[in-house]
């Protein structure tokens, strides 16, 4: 389970510091999915996914309108 508060309190609850944190996840995971990289994201693909949904969720829950520039590109 995420803890969305612990990553809120990790970040200083800076919502520019989440989307960078996001945005640098995504990408990671984007490489090693889409590109066939060998960049690990973390050490289970599952716990890669929801880390970025939980993050995902973070964010649009304050900032409605920000669109990940990966969004369309991962399927998740």
């Amino acid at each position: 389970m995420i803890d969305m508060e612990r990553i809120r309190r990790l970040n200083n609850y800076d919502t520019d510091a989440l989307i960078a944190v996001l945005e640098l996840n995504e990408d990671r995971l984007y490489a090693w999915l889409d590109l066939g990289s060998v960049t690990v994201v973390r050490d289970d693909l599952d716990a890669s996914i929801n880390y970025v949904k939980a993050l995902r969720e973070i964010i649009k829950a304050e900032r409605p309108d920000y669109v990940s520039p990966y969004e369309a590109l991962l399927p998740i």
